[in-house]
């Protein structure tokens, strides 16, 4: 096999008698952190083949990510699971990415401050630092024709649940403000970064990207297996591992974090899912609006006739934090990691599916309907241009081969080998 070895400064392949073997020289790379805790040296414990290689350097060895401060580590770790970030002061970054539970909550939909659900389940953060470019989430609120979506950098996508008033209670202003007043949280900005400034927004955003960046896959049996032992995974997980090269889940589920970051249409127009995502934003509207109206006495709802009641809340609804959720009707979605998926579910962002074998078996009859109802597809994705609702240049890919049919025992091995990105 000849292959074409990536190289990154510091990063030197050796060949030996049997194995390959990725040397990290630390001293020749300054400011890089290799995203492995074997950070010295990569090197297998068995014979590797080349392919197998390639492979381990792609997924371990081309996530070199920026080197963090421990100090700007430790706080963002502080205000990750401090609710001081939230309007309320209940709720923290931790309620729904809790660290005994992979970074997410188990939830369906998950609460926040409002005691509402916000209209989708949490994602876990494992190996987030290996995504360059996040959609923004209020896209779905500000979209408006001519529009062009915005993408944010990691930093910008820490501070957007504070923003957010179902999550966190929506100012990042008042956060900043609050915890400058605080000496002690002053004092910790102002060693982290090395001089005086205390809180900004931008350090903000800075320390929890440091924190999360932080949160890499854990040690897995296909980590053990890329690392060189071949007993790692049993016959049936190997036969996996073909079905998930061989049916394109690696085009979307690849790099370090198992995510190639861009947003593909997973979806099928006028699905069962889709709908019940859109009967649910339409409950959530309906309660928002209830709670608009509960601040008004009872007299002066009863001067407001039927009609002028539906207008003014046609015209309110734009401004509701969150009304219709997380765009519930979106067709294409920003590709999630892998690692850990045993212990992440429910499955999709509406949390609809609590087992992993049930969630393979409807996303593969999901994405082979996308592709046979690709003028629907088509149609749908022109309209959300039309109205400013298009995933952003930088996240948007082209459409993947369909996986086609899968049978019972070709999903079985799928799965078992799904499990072994996760501790056994």
């Amino acid at each position: 096999m000849t292959a074409t070895i990536p190289s990154a400064p510091g990063l030197r392949w050796s060949r030996t008698a049997s194995p390959f073997s990725l040397r990290v020289d630390l001293e020749s790379a300054p400011g890089l952190r290799v995203a492995s805790r074997k950070s010295e040296r990569l090197a297998t414990g068995n014979p590797m083949s080349a392919d197998r290689a390639l492979l381990y350097c792609l997924l371990l060895c081309t996530g070199v990510l920026p080197a963090q401060d421990p100090r700007q580590i430790e706080l963002g770790r502080f205000l990750f699971e401090s609710p001081s970030l939230s309007a309320g002061g209940k709720v923290s970054c931790a309620t729904c990415h809790d660290p005994d539970r992979s970074f997410m909550d188990g939830r369906a939909d998950s609460v926040g401050s409002g005691n509402i659900g916000i209209g989708r389940n949490s994602p876990t953060l494992i190996a987030i630092g290996h995504v360059t470019w996040f959609r923004d989430p209020d896209q779905a609120r500000t979209a408006r024709p001519g529009r062009r979506p915005k993408v944010l950098t990691l930093e910008q996508r820490c501070l957007a649940p504070i923003a957010n008033e179902l999550e966190m209670g929506g100012s990042i202003d008042r956060v900043v403000s609050k915890l400058q007043k605080h000496s002690g949280v002053k004092a910790r900005f102002d060693r982290a970064f090395g001089g005086s400034g205390g809180v900004t927004r931008k350090r903000l955003g800075s320390v929890l990207a440091s924190f999360v960046r932080t949160l890499e896959a854990p040690e897995s049996p296909y980590r053990r297996y890329l690392a060189g032992e071949q007993a790692a995974l049993t016959k049936t997980e190997l036969g996996g591992l073909k079905i998930y090269q061989g049916k394109g889940c690696g085009d979307c589920h690849s790099g370090p974090g198992l995510s190639d970051g861009s947003m593909h249409v997973v979806d099928p127009p006028g699905g069962f899912r889709i709908k019940s995502r859109e009967r649910a934003a339409g409950e959530r509207h309906v309660e928002l609006l209830r709670r608009e109206y509960a601040k008004k006495s009872q007299t002066e709802i009863e001067k407001i006739d039927v009609r002028a009641i539906a207008l003014e809340a046609q015209r309110m609804a734009p401004r509701l934090p969150g009304g219709g959720g997380y765009d519930a009707s979106q067709l294409a979605v920003q590709t999630t990691t892998l690692w850990d998926v045993a212990r992440t579910g429910p499955y999709f962002r509406d949390g609809s599916v609590p087992k992993l074998r049930d969630a393979v078996a409807l996303h593969v009859r999901e994405m082979n309907l996308v592709h046979e109802d690709r003028d629907a597809v088509r149609d749908t994705l022109t309209k959300n241009r039309r109205n400013g609702k298009q995933a952003p240049s930088k996240l948007r890919a082209r459409p993947r081969p369909p996986p086609g049919r899968l049978s019972v025992a070709e999903i079985d091995d799928l799965v078992a080998f799904l499990r072994t990105l996760s501790p056994r």
